[in-house]
């Protein structure tokens, strides 16, 4: 027996059959991030109506709109609204994501603290979170991003509401 595991076929067969396991668990795991982005995908284009008031549509994706906004664990952009514990971001596409503050999400202005009351319209953020089934962004991170005048560097003063 103990010759028919130490033979180098054994050995081979063995190796092969970890790579084809650890393949596997490789496409499982694409499959289930898969599987979450597109049911992100999907839930924020059947609440759109409800959320922005706008039309829904099957066909929302198109040669003018980057699907890459359709991120569901995070957003970039203007705050186009705020109604807390909710508010809009506008991002770089104008596709519109409503993100949920809860108890537990850190809100900074640089690497200073910061309460909700500092979001605000017209403010731009970076947000990091968890999609929900409604299709919004439940944030653990937000991330107020200091304004930038005409040159392109940020602005040095922070407003005295932080």
């Amino acid at each position: 027996m103990k010759e028919f595991f130490g033979s180098s076929l054994v050995s081979r067969l063995i190796a092969v059959l970890g790579v084809l396991v650890a393949a596997l668990i490789i496409f499982w795991a694409g499959t289930a991030v898969g599987y979450r982005e597109a049911s992100f995908s999907y839930a924020w284009d059947s609440s759109y109506a409800r959320q922005f008031g706008g039309p829904h549509s099957p066909f929302m994706i198109g040669p003018d709109i980057d699907d890459s906004s359709l991120n569901s664990h995070g957003a970039f952009g203007v705050v186009v609204g705020v109604r807390m514990p909710e508010f809009t971001v506008k991002g770089p596409t104008e596709a519109e994501k409503n993100i949920v503050v809860a108890t537990g999400t850190v809100i900074r202005y640089f690497h200073s603290e910061a309460s909700s009351t500092a979001i605000s319209p017209g403010e731009t953020v970076v947000v990091i979170g968890e999609p929900d089934s409604q299709g919004r962004i439940q944030a653990s991170l937000v991330r107020i991003v200091p304004t930038q005048n005409a040159s392109g560097t940020p602005s040095a003063q922070q407003p005295a509401s932080y």
